[in-house]
C-alpha cells in the first residue's frame, strides 16, 4: 500500500538535495552566517539586510570554499550580489505562472557546520507586483508560511521539484518572510552588474513626517536640500512642507518612496508644497543617484 507521507518526505527530500547544490553558506555577518544562491556562472545572490556593509565575504560551497567581492547592493528590493569565481550551473526556476496560495515551498540553505539546511511550508499569499516600503519594484508578492532561520537568510525558495521560486527574506517584516521572485532578483542582478546599481528617482532632499492643518493631517517637512539635486534645480527650500506629488498624497516617506521607482527617472512632476502658509506648486524633474546606502 502506497505511504502517501513517505512519498511527501522522500520528494521534499530530494528537492533540498537538488537545490543545494546551487546554495552557498555565507560569512560576512559577525555575528552569524546567512546563505546565498549560486545565481549564475560567477554570481552569487543573498539577503541584502544580512550583509550590510560587507563588501567581501567567505562563501562555502559544496565544492569548497572561496571569496566573493560586493558587485553591488539593492536595498529597496532586499538583493546583494556578489562576485565568484565558481563557475556552478545557475538553479532550475520555476513556472512563475503555477504559484499559488498553498503551494507547498521549501527554504535551502547552507550552515558553516552542519551543511545544507531546510525548512518546510507553504506560499500563504500569491499575488500581483508590489512595491517594498523602499521602493523597490517586485513582480510577485509571495508570502511564505516558514520559519526562516538567521542562517537561511538569502537562501533558496523552491518549489516540491526543487526549482526556483526566489529568494528567502525576512527584511519586511510587516509582510513577514517572503520570496523575493526569481524575475525580481534577475532584473537587480542584470542592472547591478551593468552599472553596479538599479537606478531609482531620487530628490536630493532630507525629509520628516511633520503634522498640518487640514484632512490630511501630516506631510513631509524638507530639512536639507543637496547641491545640483533635481530639488535644488526646482527651487525647493527648507522648510518646505510636500503634501502631494502628482495628486497623490504625502503622509510620510514611504508613500514618496514609493512613488520614485525606476520608470521614475526622467519623468516631470508636480510636488504640492505648504511655503510660509501658502499652498503652492513647484514642477520638479525626477533626477537617480549614484549609489543607493
Amino acid at each position: 500500500m502506497p505511504n502517501a507521507l513517505l512519498e511527501l518526505s522522500q520528494t521534499a527530500a530530494a528537492a533540498v538535495e537538488s537545490a543545494s547544490r546551487s546554495v552557498a553558506s555565507v560569512q560576512g555577518n559577525p555575528r552569524f552566517g546567512s546563505s546565498g544562491v549560486l545565481w549564475s556562472p560567477g554570481v552569487l545572490v543573498s539577503a541584502e539586510h544580512a550583509l550590510a556593509d560587507v563588501d567581501k565575504v567567505e562563501v562555502i560551497l559544496p565544492q569548497g570554499h572561496g571569496e566573493a567581492q560586493i558587485a553591488g547592493r539593492d536595498r529597496a528590493t532586499g538583493i546583494a550580489v556578489f562576485r565568484l569565481d565558481h563557475q556552478v550551473a545557475a538553479p532550475v526556476p520555476a513556472d512563475a505562472t503555477a504559484l499559488r496560495a498553498g503551494s507547498l515551498a521549501l527554504v535551502v540553505g547552507r550552515s558553516l557546520r552542519s551543511g545544507p539546511t531546510a525548512s518546510m511550508g507553504i506560499l500563504s499569499s500569491v499575488s500581483g507586483r508590489w512595491r517594498t516600503r523602499f521602493g523597490g519594484d517586485v513582480d510577485q508578492f509571495l508570502q511564505l508560511d516558514i520559519s526562516i532561520y538567521p542562517t537561511a537568510e538569502g537562501g533558496a525558495v523552491v518549489d516540491a521539484e526543487g526549482k526556483l521560486i526566489g529568494i528567502a527574506s525576512s527584511s519586511f517584516s510587516r509582510y513577514g518572510a517572503v520570496a523575493i521572485p526569481a524575475a525580481t532578483v534577475q532584473r537587480v542582478v542584470d542592472a547591478i552588474l551593468a552599472q553596479g546599481h538599479v537606478a531609482r528617482g531620487y530628490l536630493g532632499i532630507g525629509l520628516r513626517e511633520v503634522a498640518i492643518a487640514g484632512e490630511q493631517k501630516s506631510g513631509l517637512i524638507v530639512l536639507s536640500v543637496e547641491e545640483r539635486s533635481s530639488a535644488a534645480a526646482a527651487g525647493l527650500l527648507m522648510g518646505d512642507v510636500l503634501t502631494a506629488l502628482d495628486g497623490t498624497p504625502l503622509r510620510d516617506a514611504e508613500q514618496l518612496q514609493a512613488l520614485l521607482g525606476s520608470d521614475s527617472v526622467g519623468s516631470k512632476r508636480v510636488a504640492s508644497v505648504i511655503r510660509a502658509g501658502q499652498a503652492i506648486e513647484v514642477a520638479v524633474t525626477i533626477g537617480t543617484r549614484r549609489r543607493e546606502a
